[in-house]
Protein backbone atom coordinates (compact mmCIF):
# COMPACT_ATOMS: atom_id res chain seq x y z
CA UNK A 1 0.00 0.00 0.00
CA UNK A 2 1.58 3.48 -1.33
CA UNK A 3 0.30 6.73 -1.17
CA UNK A 4 -1.43 7.51 -4.46
CA UNK A 5 -1.09 11.05 -6.58
CA UNK A 6 -3.26 13.21 -8.81
CA UNK A 7 -2.71 12.65 -12.41
CA UNK A 8 -3.51 15.82 -13.30
CA UNK A 9 -2.09 18.59 -10.33
CA UNK A 10 0.16 16.11 -8.50
CA UNK A 11 -1.65 16.46 -5.43
CA UNK A 12 -2.65 13.69 -2.76
CA UNK A 13 -5.76 11.12 -3.37
CA UNK A 14 -7.93 10.63 -0.72
CA UNK A 15 -10.06 7.44 -0.20
CA UNK A 16 -13.55 8.00 -0.71
CA UNK A 17 -16.66 6.23 -0.88
CA UNK A 18 -18.88 6.20 -3.53
CA UNK A 19 -22.08 5.52 -2.19
CA UNK A 20 -24.13 5.03 -5.63
CA UNK A 21 -21.94 2.41 -6.85
CA UNK A 22 -20.90 0.84 -3.38
CA UNK A 23 -17.01 1.03 -4.40
CA UNK A 24 -14.04 2.98 -3.50
CA UNK A 25 -12.72 5.96 -4.79
CA UNK A 26 -9.38 7.86 -4.57
CA UNK A 27 -10.10 11.27 -4.91
CA UNK A 28 -8.66 14.45 -5.33
CA UNK A 29 -9.34 17.46 -2.69
CA UNK A 30 -8.48 20.20 -5.25
CA UNK A 31 -9.61 18.85 -8.89
CA UNK A 32 -12.43 16.69 -9.43
CA UNK A 33 -9.72 13.94 -10.53
CA UNK A 34 -10.76 10.35 -8.97
CA UNK A 35 -9.76 6.83 -9.87
CA UNK A 36 -10.94 3.06 -8.26
CA UNK A 37 -9.32 1.74 -6.02
CA UNK A 38 -7.94 -1.96 -7.04
CA UNK A 39 -8.00 -2.90 -3.49
CA UNK A 40 -10.71 -2.48 -0.47
CA UNK A 41 -7.54 -1.78 1.74
CA UNK A 42 -7.19 2.09 2.96
CA UNK A 43 -5.42 1.57 5.96
CA UNK A 44 -2.66 -1.30 7.01
CA UNK A 45 -1.70 -1.39 10.64
CA UNK A 46 1.82 -4.10 10.72
CA UNK A 47 2.80 -4.62 14.81
CA UNK A 48 6.52 -6.00 14.56
CA UNK A 49 7.59 -7.25 17.64
CA UNK A 50 11.07 -8.24 18.20
CA UNK A 51 12.46 -10.05 21.35
CA UNK A 52 15.40 -8.23 22.43
CA UNK A 53 17.14 -7.58 25.51
CA UNK A 54 15.53 -6.22 28.32
CA UNK A 55 16.03 -4.08 30.98
CA UNK A 56 16.02 -5.66 34.44
CA UNK A 57 18.71 -6.11 36.96
CA UNK A 58 22.62 -7.20 36.08
CA UNK A 59 25.51 -7.84 38.37
CA UNK A 60 27.06 -4.50 37.76
CA UNK A 61 24.33 -2.37 38.71
CA UNK A 62 26.07 -0.83 42.19
CA UNK A 63 29.03 0.40 39.66
CA UNK A 64 26.51 2.15 36.89
CA UNK A 65 27.58 6.10 37.62
CA UNK A 66 24.06 6.85 35.78
CA UNK A 67 21.95 5.64 39.10
CA UNK A 68 21.53 7.80 41.40
CA UNK A 69 23.50 7.86 44.88
CA UNK A 70 22.57 7.93 48.14
CA UNK A 71 23.93 7.60 51.66
CA UNK A 72 20.90 6.68 53.68
CA UNK A 73 21.13 2.82 55.21
CA UNK A 74 18.53 0.49 54.07
CA UNK A 75 15.65 0.30 56.91
CA UNK A 76 15.42 -3.41 55.56
CA UNK A 77 18.99 -4.18 56.20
Amino acid sequence: MSFRFCAECNNMLYPKEDKEHKRLLYQCRNCSYSELADSPRVYRHELITHIGETAGVVEDIGSDPTLPRSQKTCPNC
